[in-house]
């Protein structure tokens, strides 16, 4: 089921009852800040069994949507808004009025952090510094005052 945010959309946010097939408006739920959401949450997905469920949406349609519907700002890991690209998000997104809400590198989605990124070897573990000290930068350069650090693979030797 495809959804259209409506024009003017700014203080509800929609959801869609596949039980009722009614349009349920809740509440504003700006918070302090407003409303963000991670960009992620409009990729292209992936199955365990193959690849992407959806086709890919280009990072600028999807902040145009985002902005559309009524968020506030996003969120992005390095992966999605690389280095190369973070000039031109962040004039885009300032242009749309998006704020940048967190930026992060993705230690999980490379196979050299198969093992963890800081529990990886020293290899490892030094690229993935160079990773992070990168994405600071680069948090800064999109406006975003927090950068996460996700430490999604990382295991342990023993039982705890």
């Amino acid at each position: 089921m495809q959804i259209q945010c409506p024009r003017g959309f700014s203080t509800k946010r929609w959801f869609v009852s596949k039980k009722f097939k009614k349009q349920i408006l809740l509440p504003e739920k700006a918070g302090e800040n407003g409303v963000f959401a991670g960009v992620w949450n409009l990729a292209e997905g992936g199955d365990q069994f193959g690849g992407p469920t959806r086709p890919r949406i280009p990072i600028v349609d999807k902040l145009r949507l985002m902005r559309r519907c009524g968020f506030s700002g996003y969120e992005a890991h390095d992966t999605e808004v690389t280095p190369e690209m973070v000039p031109i998000i962040r004039n885009y997104a300032d242009s749309l009025g998006l704020k940048c809400g967190m930026y992060t590198p993705s230690f999980f989605t490379d196979v050299l952090y198969k093992d963890g990124a800081i529990t990886g070897d020293d290899a490892t573990f030094d690229r993935a510094l160079e990773q992070a000290k990168t994405a600071m930068d680069n948090a800064v350069l999109l406006g975003a005052e927090v950068l996460v650090l996700w430490i999604a693979r990382e295991g342990r030797e023993t039982a705890l």
